[in-house]
């Protein structure tokens, strides 16, 4: 029914309609979801399994993202039950926001980078995607539904911050990890704040140093991080454009270069400068 009253209000506007199906298309594309064949639907008969239902938030004030999909995990099944009735949340793990902050500016030369779709690069084990599986037929009523399983961490399933947050932590404490990079393995536990890592150096080569450190890390662990801040035009220098947050530009005929935000905070990079709105 939820499928159906979805279907209803796309195809109301062919545009919607279109920006939701590339949107939940993305997911199977980008490997993070997939179809699921014959075979594997008749190996679920039989087992407890899950299907969360998927509703369109449409931002039209989003360049970026003017459609998101929402997967409501909190939906009661025939009993009444739900998948985030049956799941802990686990217990907190996120540093505290204001230590993260002091440390941050505690360098003269500091650095930010976010974790680039941190639920989707982390996937979780075969036998427990039985529990996020999917509806999808791109608006098509005539035809029999197709079950996806969403196969990563899935946003809306209340366990799934604490299990990207962990699985961080588990990387940082790979033994491999601690003796190629002693000093960032701890500084990942106490410095990166859900998807985001707030970092420093004392000099400039030491912070471009920490750019390509973090790199290796979190590519080592499945992750890609990027959109990163500096307030050194020379560390700037050293960062491809794709990877930078995209208000920071550097252009020589100004004299300034952007500003963006840091653990909620509005971080004037040319200025050096924290500031809030009131």
């Amino acid at each position: 029914k939820i499928l159906e009253s979805t279907e209803r209000r796309l195809l109301r506007s062919s545009a919607k309609k279109e920006q939701y199906t590339e949107a939940i298309e993305q997911y199977e594309k980008l490997g993070f979801a997939h179809r699921l064949s014959q075979e594997e639907e008749n190996e679920l008969k039989g087992k407890e399994q899950y299907y969360i239902p998927a509703h369109p938030v449409f931002r039209e004030e989003s360049e970026s993202t003017p459609v998101r999909v929402v997967f409501n995990a909190s939906s009661e099944d025939k009993n009444g039950n739900s998948l985030n009735d049956m799941l802990l949340p686990g217990p907190p793990i996120q540093p505290d926001l204001g230590q993260v902050l002091l440390r941050f500016r505690w360098y003269p030369i500091a650095l930010t980078g976010d974790l680039k779709k941190m639920f989707c690069q982390t996937r979780i084990v075969e036998d427990h995607r039985r529990f996020q599986l999917y509806l999808w037929r791109n608006c098509d009523q005539d035809k029999k539904p197709d079950v996806y399983s969403m196969d990563t961490l899935m946003f809306g399933v209340n366990s799934s911050p604490f299990q990207a947050g962990s699985s961080v932590h588990k990387h940082a404490d790979n033994p491999k990890m601690i003796e190629k990079f002693p000093r960032l393995t701890k500084e990942i536990k106490v410095d990166t704040y859900v998807d985001d890592h707030h970092n420093g150096r004392e000099t400039e080569k030491e912070t471009i140093q920490l750019y390509h450190e973090l790199k290796e890390f979190f590519r080592a662990g499945g992750w890609t991080i990027a959109k990163f801040a500096t307030n050194s035009k020379d560390v700037l220098q050293h960062i491809p454009v794709e990877e930078r947050i995209g208000t920071l530009t550097l252009d020589f005929d100004k004299e300034e270069f952007g500003e963006t935000r840091a653990l909620g905070l509005l971080w004037n990079t040319d200025g050096d400068e924290l500031s809030c709105k009131l």
